[in-house]
């Protein structure tokens, strides 16, 4: 018997991906769902159930017995959990957590990129903020993995030395995390100057180190969006289509946060919602420098909606002259439209190539290998991904 099917998230989930399945396993409909809002879909049978796409990349199936009314709440994901995922980090220590709010208090004409908080001023330049410390080194034993971040940063070791948990102060600059695996090899990633909580987990293996780097931003919607976008499941993405005017409120808001606003960027060009970008792209290239991806953005909405070649060619040239772009998706757009302009891009492309070298596609945050001896380190596999809220 048809009916309505009711679903709801829980206060503290993460916004999803809701997939509604008949009893045959055909969809009937999916849609994006934050937590606290409810949904309501007609669907053909009381024995129709749902698949939540979770932004961490797990799927989880649930199915009441007659009973259309889903109220999804944390202890059901945690049930249908096969085996253990990242997790947020613990809290800092009250003492690193005290260092880091004087460094805030002692800040002057800084205000905070988190939500809710007062817009940044201006583009370009990063504020000064408070005096920053030497960039974070420290070593994780017993792995000997050696750890550099390029701007001040916070951190506590933990497990017996193998876990890492950074806390940074938000920035406009993107941020470098440094990653010496060997002796002579390493890992380069950029990172959001919104990154909030970064966890870095090291594992000794029987086949060599595992390598983990999981952050989180102050922006979690853009985490969700960025998680599902880097690892290519578009068929997700196309259920944000609904969403797609609070992709655009974040892209209109890029003088609060520019980082958010980018990921905002990115899935309104792959919905191919050029309406909602109007020409924001092209502000966030003008006004913030150190973020390619702008630049990346604009060019390629030139060349997709405007028919602008010549604008295409100037705003790919700019975001190689300003180094690698912060997502692995705007690295992608990057190398595609610089094959598209002709041999200026040709040129422009080889230099790129000398930059980054081994890529690490699968991160969300682009992410490149720097061998200095011949022998490259194949004993060690380096995972990069957003924290898992669910």
């Amino acid at each position: 018997m048809a009916g309505t099917m009711s679903i709801r998230l829980s206060d503290g989930l993460p916004a999803m991906v809701v997939e509604v399945l008949s009893p045959d396993h055909e969809t009937v409909k999916q849609l994006m769902l934050g937590p606290s809002s409810v949904a309501k879909v007609e669907v053909p049978s009381e024995a129709s159930f749902i698949r939540l796409r979770l932004p961490s990349g797990r799927n989880v199936t649930l199915r009441h017995s007659g009973d259309l009314n889903y109220v999804v709440t944390r202890e059901d994901i945690e049930g249908a959990r096969s085996r253990p995922t990242t997790v947020r980090p613990p809290e800092m220590s009250s003492t690193v957590r005290q260092v880091r709010e004087a460094q805030y208090r002692s800040s002057v004409g800084r205000a905070s990129m988190k939500s809710g908080g007062p817009p940044l001023t201006g583009g370009g330049p990063a504020p000064a903020g408070p005096p920053q410390s030497e960039a974070y080194t420290g070593q994780l034993l017993p792995s000997g993995v050696k750890i550099e971040w390029s701007q001040g940063a916070l951190g506590e070791v933990s497990d017996f030395g193998r876990q890492v948990t950074f806390s940074p102060t938000p920035s406009y600059r993107p941020s470098e995390l440094r990653l010496h695996t060997t002796v002579g090899s390493s890992v380069v990633v950029r990172l959001p100057g919104n990154v909030d909580d970064a966890l870095l987990t090291v594992n000794q293996l029987k086949s060599g180190k595992h390598v983990s780097l999981r952050v989180s931003t102050s922006s979690e919607l853009a985490d969700v969006v960025g998680g599902y976008l880097s690892r290519g499941d578009y068929y997700s993405a196309e259920a944000m289509t609904e969403w797609a005017e609070s992709a655009e409120r974040m892209l209109m808001a890029k003088m609060a946060d520019p980082w958010a606003a980018t990921v905002g960027a990115y899935l309104l060009f792959r919905l191919g919602r050029f309406d909602l970008m109007h020409d924001w792209a092209r502000n966030l290239a003008n006004g913030f420098t150190e973020i390619p991806d702008g630049c990346i953005l604009w060019a390629m909405q030139s060349i997709q909606e405007r028919k602008d070649g010549a604008a295409a060619t100037e705003y790919l040239l700019k975001a190689v002259q300003r180094g690698l772009p912060v997502y692995t998706h705007g690295l992608k757009l990057l190398t595609q439209g610089l094959r598209l302009i002709g041999p200026e891009g040709e040129k422009a492309l080889t230099e790129l190539s000398k930059k980054t070298g081994r890529v690490l596609w699968t991160s969300p945050f682009t992410a490149v290998f720097e061998d200095l001896l011949e022998t490259v380190d194949s004993e060690t596999t380096v995972e990069i991904g957003y924290l898992a809220r669910a």
